[in-house]
């Protein structure tokens, strides 16, 4: 229970019975072929979109489970070992934390996806020099959060190892190692696990050495 929560700061963000990790949304439409602005489903029929009586779209951004997957092969002197990562959940993608074009930023090529009367399936309303609200009320609708579940090899190591037979050192393992190699997903952002414009993806890396055993 919360006593007064509509009274409060938090009616927009919580309900009672829901998850606390949830998002208030606005049902986008499309874009409206009359006005070239975007439409949002008006449910309390007043004629105008408005927070919080348009914002019935419940979405729990919570990660719905997790989990990996490890393994070491071996086959004479040749091992091979992997570490997949996998995450189930959505989140915030891009069109949610970006900029309105022409505002002397960096997008993504979707944003060439725009809608017209020969491309009406366009995710995005055409671009003119009118001042609206439609952008604002886009970032907080459903087109703002979509499926962030991915799959992630972090890591895979090739190695192979040499018998010594004279020496202080019983083998020599030489290996090739590889961090964050390949992401599965359909995620529209600069990476699913941080889903943020505030954090780089993980770096991919590759490395060499050689492992003296004694």
């Amino acid at each position: 229970s919360f006593p007064g929560l509509a009274g409060s700061t938090y009616a927009n963000q919580y309900i009672i019975g829901q998850p606390t990790n949830i998002v208030r949304l606005y049902q986008l439409l499309g874009v409206n072929p009359q006005t070239g602005q975007y439409q949002f489903t008006d449910f309390n029929g007043d004629g105008k979109i408005t927070t919080p009586e348009d914002r019935q779209v419940i979405e729990d951004i919570s990660v719905k489970y997790f989990g990996g997957w490890t393994n070491t092969l071996q086959y004479k002197n040749w091992d091979l070992s992997f570490l997949f990562q996998f995450v189930k959940k959505k989140a915030r993608n891009y069109i949610g934390i970006m900029t309105m074009p022409g505002t002397m930023n960096n997008q993504p090529v979707q944003v060439l996806d725009v809608w017209s009367p020969e491309n009406p399936n366009g995710t995005f309303m055409p671009y003119s020099t009118v001042n609206t609200s439609s952008h604002n009320l886009l970032r907080s609708s459903t087109a703002a959060y979509t499926d962030a579940s991915f799959i992630r090899l972090k890591n895979v190591q090739l190695g192979y190892r040499i018998p010594l037979k004279s020496g202080p050192f019983k083998d020599v393992k030489i290996y090739f190692q590889g961090q964050n190699l390949f992401t599965w997903t359909k995620f529209f952002g600069v990476d699913p696990e941080s889903s943020s414009l505030g954090f780089l993806p993980p770096l991919r890396t590759y490395s060499f050495g050689i492992q003296f055993n004694l």
